[in-house]
């Protein structure tokens, strides 16, 4: 080797948690001399030919990469002393790590730990660990790294299994550690990370990614089709070694002859001359089987048809976010009880998909594993979008559910008689027809039959949820809506499923526009409504069967009260399952002195008159963002009158694409609201000086914010800007450390950062779980 070239020695890098973000400057961290010690670290790829983890960053203006020095090889990152040492503990870490690896091998043994959140991750890998567990070099452990007390009701299918508990196995040395969703258990001896998904169909962000999987070891790809989105979306790099396409190991029991028809029916005492239906509906409060199950399986049933009702795993769970709080089994047993029906008693769904003739689901991915097994030859006699079934299916949402049942049989997908007739009733206007707000029935506007409320729905890049949210629209037991979605010039499938459902359903009005933003399709939407009423809906969100009845109400009995404010459970993110507002809510109605002082005073699921349209105009579309912050601040200074209905009747999705982006963009909104607002309450001084301690705590709140987005994104000039301004604000020893470490540890108080932020998410799941 020519001198004073650096020799390059690969060391697999491994993780210490699951924070997500690792250690990204020393990707390309060469040669350090640390007293007479020289210690090559170099970290180009992962053992065994894995991916890097991160890309090499490109040094920002004037803080180029150091060249060697005298006396040493220099360090091609940011250098000095602290990189030094950080550098000597990783090359340490990894020299322990690699010899653990070597003496725990020399056994000729290999230890793989699975990790589950429900059963039906066990049925993922459970053909592949049948088929290894007979060889004697290999030992299977399985474990539950988020719900450890569920650990035997998780694995209630597997026998004669090692279960383990996770603070025991982060103790262990493993050879590979195996996920089928977004787990990882904390393993500090590192390992193998393989990740294998679970189902095919494109759902919760599967198709989507929203940040980096580079620090998987290797991921098993189902199909095509959700590679190349993960390479679309950055996720992973072009040809990245650490993908491999596999396909689905436990649907090859659909088509190798492990199951037959006659078989599943004859366990299940089911008669095989019939033709046999399976619904399979997804697990969320706002499914079709909160919304339509106990009808829609009494339709089945009337019909002399074998019914399979295979409950998901999270449908079975009593907890509010996953099951609405039901029963499932309880509520579904007297309706099958005597009759052609049955609850499916096992977690993997495949030896149902065998045994049906024709399948209803939803938005569950079996869905999608029920298209694959068409494609395949599987016999099936009906199945929905067959054109799709060699790559990943379009998601269930966006099918009409009669597309997946024979001619002749559609009017199950509409409900039994009684739903149809009402719906009938309703479109005639009869005793049981529309009306508005007043209980009155509807006039004509512009010559045509006038809607009383308008459902509002901006739309862009959608496709994933925007069914779902339509859907509970759509299924309120108050009927006399018109639902007006305007496609913000999405680039995804989001209007070809809105079309698909329009042509459903005559409520449905589809508005067609380039981007706009939020506000921008909110004003079109609200041009467009013909409603006396006018009720926000995101095209993400969900409603329960009784918003807009229970809103509805409450205007109705006060004529006095202009908006009406609702509440919702929180849907994803770190708040999932828990209250988006206080209920019961103890706060003041909301007026203008509380809107002020609260920012979450008014919820985005609201439903307001006509008449607050025309007195304060449209969403101020100049604003990004908390447009519609700004309206209910129009409203209140205007006089208009709010009320609260505290009782949780909705979802409202949290959307992680980007925690600390998304709170930059919210605080610098808010901050923009106030200073629009302020020349308004120049004759209020009450009002103004509340307005002014708001802008003084978001000026703060503003610096933090962006201090930790600098710290995010490893602009530790930023971040120690930042803090400076703050710590010069608040004071306090917590930010004078911080400003300290910006200024001379950067690097640590960004792992610092990190670690804090994962246990805070990490005991903020565990709170969400145990309520």
């Amino acid at each position: 080797m020519p001198a004073g070239q650096p020799r390059r020695v690969g060391v697999p890098r491994r993780t210490l948690g699951r924070d997500g973000c690792r250690d990204r400057g020393l990707d390309r961290l060469r040669l350090v001399r640390v007293g007479g010690l020289q210690l090559d670290v170099l970290l180009p790829a992962r053992a065994g030919g894995c991916a890097v983890r991160h890309p090499p960053r490109t040094a920002p203006p004037g803080r180029g990469a150091r060249g060697p020095c005298a006396g040493s090889a220099g360090v091609a990152s940011r250098g000095g002393a602290r990189m030094k040492a950080y550098a000597l503990a990783r090359g340490v870490l990894a020299s322990l790590r690699s010899f653990d690896r070597q003496l725990g091998q020399r056994s000729g043994r290999r230890r793989i730990l699975v990790d589950a959140r429900t059963p039906v991750n066990f049925t993922m890998i459970a053909r592949v660990y049948r088929a290894l567990q007979r060889d004697p070099r290999v030992q299977f452990y399985f474990t539950a790294s988020e719900e450890p007390s569920r650990l035997r009701a998780i694995y209630c299918e597997a026998r004669d299994v090692r279960l383990i508990h996770p603070a025991r196995a982060a103790w262990m040395r493993f050879d590979a550690y195996v996920a089928s969703d977004d787990m990882w258990a904390i393993l500090p001896r590192g390992t193998c990370r393989i990740q294998t998904f679970h189902g095919v169909g494109g759902k919760y962000g599967f198709d989507a990614p929203t940040r980096s999987m580079r620090m998987w070891d290797r991921l098993f790809f189902p199909n095509e089709r959700r590679l190349r989105n993960f390479v679309k979306a950055g996720a992973i790099d072009p040809g990245a070694p650490n993908a491999r396409l596999i396909g689905l190991p436990k649907a090859d029991a659909l088509v190798d002859g492990t199951w037959t028809r006659e078989a599943v029916l004859a366990e299940l005492r089911m008669d095989p001359s019939r033709p046999t239906v399976l619904y399979a509906p997804t697990w969320s409060p706002a499914s079709s089987l909160n919304a339509m199950g106990i009808d829609l399986v009494r339709a089945l049933l009337d019909r002399d048809l074998n019914v399979i009702v295979k409950l998901h795993d999270r449908s079975r769970d009593l907890r509010p976010r996953y099951s609405g709080g039901v029963d499932w089994v309880a509520r579904l047993r007297p309706v099958l009880a005597g009759r052609t029906g049955v609850i499916a008693p096992a977690h993997d769904i495949s030896p149902y998909l065998v045994a049906a003739d024709l399948m209803i689901t939803d938005h569950s991915s079996a869905g999608g594993v029920r298209l694959g097994r068409d494609g395949f030859g599987g016999g099936s006699r009906r199945r929905a979008r067959p054109r799709q079934s060699r790559g990943a299916p379009r998601r269930a949402a966006g099918c009409r559910l009669g597309s997946f049942l024979p001619a002749g049989r559609r009017d199950v997908a509409r409900g039994p008689p009684a739903v149809r007739s009402h719906r009938a009733r309703a479109r005639r206007g009869g005793a049981h027809g529309r009306r508005d707000a007043a209980g009155r029935p509807p006039s004509d506007r512009a010559g045509g039959r006038m809607p009383a409320v308008s459902v509002i729905m901006p739309a862009y890049n959608v496709e994933p949820y925007i069914g779902m949210a339509m859907g509970s629209a759509l299924a309120q037991t108050f009927t006399d809506l018109e639902l007006i979605v305007v496609d913000d010039g999405s680039t995804d499938g989001t209007a070809a499923i809105v079309a698909e459902l329009a042509r459903c359903d005559d409520r449905v009005r589809l508005i067609r526009q380039s981007n706009r933003g939020l506000a921008g399709a909110r004003n079109t939407a609200l041009r467009a409504g013909r409603g006396d009423l006018f009720a926000l809906l995101d095209s993400d969100d969900l409603w329960h069967r009784e918003f807009l009845s229970e809103q509805l109400a409450i205007l109705n009995a006060r004529s006095e009260v202009d908006i009406v404010t609702g509440n919702a459970w929180c849907l994803g993110g770190g708040r999932d399952g828990r209250l988006a507002r206080p209920y019961p809510d103890a706060r003041p109605q909301p007026d203008l002195a509380v809107i002020i002082g609260d920012e979450r005073a008014v919820f985005i699921m609201s439903v307001f008159r006509r008449r607050v349209y025309e007195t304060v105009g449209l969403f101020d579309e100049s604003l990004r963002t908390n447009e519609d912050y700004e309206f209910w601040l129009r409203a209140a200074i205007a006089g208009l009158r709010f009320s609260r209905n505290d009782r949780p009747l909705g979802h409202y999705r949290l959307r992680t694409d980007s925690l600390s982006a998304s709170d930059l963009r919210m605080v610098r909104g808010i901050r923009n609201v106030y200073k629009k607002v302020r020349p308004s309450l120049v004759d209020r001084p009450h009002e103004l000086a509340i307005l002014d301690r708001q802008l003084e705590r978001f000026e703060t709140e503003w610096r933090a914010a962006e201090a930790r987005a600098a710290l995010e994104a490893h602009d530790y000039d930023a971040a120690r800007e930042h803090l400076c301004a703050l710590h010069a604000r608040r004071g306090g020893a917590a930010l004078g450390l911080a400003r300290f470490m910006a200024r001379w540890a950067p690097a640590l108080l960004a792992r610092v950062y990190h670690v804090r932020r994962s246990r805070l998410s990490d005991r903020g799941a565990q709170l969400t779980s145990s309520s």
